[in-house]
């Protein structure tokens, strides 16, 4: 089948319907359906071996401090992206006709152009809020690891508040940057449904091959 050959309308959903088979096999794979073990739970042992061995084992405050500084930071350069990129897509969209006529073609600007851009906007705006709930939970972890300990205090009861948060905050992180690889992708979009598709292949084939060698590390895939 050719799709060149297709009317829009049908290419676009031929298009749109396999990119969303792609990332609905990739959630699969990153929640543990597919037979392996999640990435996801072996980041959260992870967190909760972290925060345990912070809070039973004394002189390791600056170790935390340093963890979450770094945690936060990242969260903060990967929104502060995020607000570049609308800037970025707003600026060019300000003039359309001008952007259109060097990099786009007739049908994306008569068709799907409103579209393709309030995609992307929503992608980079969603990816933003995710980074900014991280830090926010992250600045909470470190309210709760740095509380002095006082006579009386369930010890159990705050560690687990402390990795709930912790937990909480890796998944917000996770999937701020889940939202800002397809991005990418929608970002292609623009030139076409065909780069839609090449880029959600790719996006999706990396972060799969990546995430399957993390778990052959961590023995949730023998080989």
């Amino acid at each position: 089948m050719d799709l060149h050959n297709l009317p829009f309308g049908i290419e676009l959903a031929f298009v749109i319907g396999l990119s969303l088979c792609l990332v609905l096999y990739y959630w699969l794979f990153d929640h543990g359906y597919l037979g392996a073990q999640a990435l996801r739970t072996f980041n959260q042992e992870s967190r909760k071996r972290w925060v345990n061995a912070v809070l039973k084992q004394s002189g390791t405050e600056i170790l935390a401090v340093q963890v979450l500084r770094n945690s936060i930071m990242s969260a903060t350069v990967m929104a502060t992206t995020c607000v570049l990129l609308v800037i970025a897509v707003m600026s060019l969209i300000s003039d359309t006709d001008k952007f259109a006529s060097h990099w786009l073609d007739a049908v994306t600007v008569q068709g799907m152009w409103r579209i393709k851009v309030a995609s992307l906007l929503l992608f980079i705006f969603l990816s933003f809020w995710h980074f900014a709930q991280a830090i926010r939970i992250y600045g909470h972890v470190g309210y709760l690891l740095g509380m002095p300990k006082q006579a009386g205090d369930d010890s159990s009861l705050h560690a687990q508040q402390a990795i709930s948060l912790l937990n909480t905050a890796g998944h917000m992180f996770s999937y701020g940057n889940r939202y800002f690889f397809f991005s990418l992708a929608l970002a292609l979009w623009w030139f076409g449904v065909l780069y839609l598709l090449i880029g959600t292949i790719s996006i999706t084939l990396m972060s799969w091959l990546l995430d399957r060698r993390a778990l052959m590390v961590s023995g949730g895939i023998k080989v």
